[in-house]
């Protein structure tokens, strides 16, 4: 309980700092265009877009699925973020749902494919706009890990982390008109994975 009143507690104000920079930036240029959560993203997925949205989706999940494994296996015994539920069994769950669905999901996908994408898709076109989001979103989750275990697998944990996040910058705004919805899903399934392979087998 009180790891998942704490999870719930640090998702918030991640959330909130994640989401301050996108705040300002529609206060300042187009708070009398379009509303926030509109302009970010944060809506549904049009109906005749869905079928087609959550084929792409799965196929995707199902693709990367080896991911956090990837990761889990090359990173056992280095701290990371998914640590904190090391060997705690199924009752770390509830705060592991929040972490992955509201504190690493929610404030990256707003951060971003619902703002970083879509304003560099507007400066630069779309596919230099996804192409970039997906490099820094893989070098941040990637690289850090260097030190810990070697460039080899720092580099390709980058590359597999980038070409997912490259994917769901694809689905977001050719499949599903926009909506950051369909990536918030997928990185919160993949970050549960990896919460429940250190709950369980760490």
């Amino acid at each position: 309980m009180a790891l998942f009143v704490s999870n719930l507690a640090s998702a918030g104000v991640q959330v909130i700092v994640f989401a301050l920079l996108p705040l300002a930036w529609w206060l300042i240029f187009h708070r009398q265009k379009v509303g926030f959560f509109q302009w970010l993203g944060l809506k549904g997925v049009p109906r005749d877009k869905v079928r087609d949205c959550v084929r792409w989706s799965v196929a995707v999940m199902v693709l990367s699925a080896p991911l956090p494994i990837l990761i889990f296996r090359v990173l056992r015994g280095v701290p990371s973020a998914t640590s904190q539920f090391a060997g705690l069994g199924l009752g770390a769950l509830p705060g592991a749902l929040v972490f992955a669905f509201l504190q690493t999901g929610l404030s990256e996908e707003i951060l971003f494919r619902g703002f970083l994408l879509k304003r560099l898709a507007v400066r630069f076109g779309f596919g230099a706009g996804n192409m970039v989001q997906s490099v820094i979103f893989g070098a941040i989750h990637g690289l850090g890990f260097f030190t810990s275990v070697g460039w080899f697998w720092a580099l390709l944990i980058t590359l597999f982390t980038g070409i997912s996040a490259w994917f769901m910058g694809y689905i977001n705004e050719k499949k599903a008109d926009g909506s950051i919805l369909p990536s918030w899903i997928m990185h919160g399934v993949s970050n549960v994975l990896s919460s429940l392979m250190s709950m369980v087998f760490f």
